[in-house]
């Protein structure tokens, strides 16, 4: 008979709408709440990436720190570990626990839990989605091929409603205590030059989410402000909250719905509402898909090649990862990335855009790039938006290419963004830019090009 629970948050960070917390209480035994920090996501693989950039490791930490104060007045304590997540959840549990954990999304999260399910006792929740398994069941066998599709088949369900949000913040829970230890230290530098666009943690979270709806209104221009380069309302925002679970995506979906009660349906609130089924679609498509999705040959199922890698290849990366490319609109995207751990989704198109088609570099390697860095990271948007500009994705063609130089007079013009990441360029204008970028007229204060880009035609 169980004589303890242990809870294992992942990307569940947050008191509200949490089924993990709920399942907990009505279980009615002494709870031991962790977050387990694995070694892969510190450790520098060949390409000498990790998964926890400075700017993504201060956001989480700030998650963290905010999630252990919330559960601290509720005398309730918040472990949090570095090591082997099997290895510590077995002990943890034993024979004689129960471990709760939200259901897996990445081949990575299956693989710990199936070994988990082998020596323990162990329950799944939904924490990540708008709806559960249970309501996509006739999808999943048939996955739609393309977002469209899938959001046909989703308003076609007139029976199809987002589950009530879990009541989870006010549940009495009692602290079982835990033998372990945290971390020795965090995996960011102190000192870096880090610039959050907006911090961590669910109380913050929440607060913009009701600024962004209610007090500033801010998503009544979500339709002309979304493919802006800059401006602290240009995007929602939400996206790294989500990743983490800081927010709960029902509660968003249905503050959305709130306001469109209130104010009324309009482009930018339809627009931002399929931003979050987008979301949704990527997250279950992983599920579908499993590990196909990492193969350079992505869905399209072809035979895997084998990749001998060229000293233009590695100038080319490491270009990439120095923000050196010599394409300032390019650079500019890289040094903002690597300093606030967020950009706009019209760079991250272009920037994914040159590294596949321009550099000629392996997709997969520019999705673990951006893994590494974006504090809204999320395996199945970040696999599945990289799969689809290599054309290896969902809704594939063979060119997926966007035309930086179109890119840049269209999307900043006056070179806002690109003079505020690269100062060194103050006094270029535009069309200094655009003749360096194509290789016409280079600049004698920037690199060179290492691959120029073309206008189409």
């Amino acid at each position: 008979m169980s004589n303890h629970q242990v809870l294992w948050l992942r990307n569940d960070l947050r008191l509200h709408d949490n089924a993990g917390l709920r399942l907990a209480a009505e279980a009615g035994l002494p709870v031991c709440i962790v977050f387990i920090l694995p070694p892969q996501w510190i450790s520098k693989d060949a390409q000498g990436l990790n998964r926890l950039g400075n700017a993504k490791a201060t956001f989480l930490r700030a998650c963290l720190i905010d999630l252990q104060r919330s559960l601290a007045a509720a005398n309730l304590t918040l472990h949090i570990l570095s090591g082997d997540p099997v290895t510590l959840l077995s002990r943890l549990t034993g024979r004689d626990g129960i471990l709760l954990t939200a259901a897996p999304q990445a081949p990575e999260e299956e693989s710990w839990i199936r070994q988990l399910s082998q020596q323990l006792q162990v329950q799944t929740y939904t924490a990540q989605t708008l709806l559960d398994r249970e309501q996509l069941r006739p999808l999943l066998s048939d996955w739609p091929q393309t977002f469209s599709r899938f959001r046909r088949w989703l308003q076609k369900q007139t029976d199809l409603s987002i589950p009530a949000d879990e009541s989870s913040e006010t549940l009495s829970l009692s602290d079982h205590p835990c033998s372990v230890s945290a971390p020795a230290s965090w995996p960011d530098q102190p000192g870096a030059d880090i610039r959050l666009p907006l911090n961590g943690g669910e109380r913050i979270a929440r607060q913009h989410l009701q600024n962004y709806l209610w007090r500033t209104r801010a998503v009544r221009h979500y339709r002309e402000t979304r493919n802006r380069l800059t401006g602290t309302q240009s995007s929602s925002l939400f996206s790294a909250h989500l990743a983490w679970g800081a927010l709960s995506v029902r509660e968003a979906w249905r503050q959305l719905q709130a306001w469109e009660q209130v104010h009324g349906t309009s482009y930018s609130v339809r627009a931002l509402r399929d931003e979050l089924l987008w979301r949704e679609y990527f997250h279950w498509s992983l599920v579908v898909h499993g590990a196909s999705l990492f193969r350079r040959s992505g869905l399209r199922g072809c035979a895997e090649e084998t990749v001998t890698e060229t000293p233009a290849a590695a100038e080319n990366w490491r270009a990439w990862c120095e923000a050196r490319t010599g394409v300032p609109g390019i650079d500019a995207g890289l040094v903002e990335l690597q300093r606030t751990g967020f950009i706009s989704n019209r760079l991250r198109q272009n920037m994914a855009s040159y590294f596949v088609h321009e550099l000629k570099l392996d997709w997969r390697l520019g999705a673990r790039w951006f893994e590494q860095h974006l504090i809204d990271a999320d395996p199945g948007s970040n696999y599945g938006n990289w799969a689809y500009i290599a054309g290896v994705g969902h809704n594939p063609r063979e060119n997926h290419r966007f035309h930086l130089n179109q890119q840049l007079q269209h999307y900043d013009p006056q070179l806002e963004h690109l003079r505020l990441w690269l100062p060194e360029l103050q006094e270029q204008t535009v069309e200094d830019i655009l003749r360096h970028q194509q290789g016409k007229y280079l600049l004698t204060s920037y690199p060179a090009p290492v691959a120029v880009t073309s206008d189409p035609g």
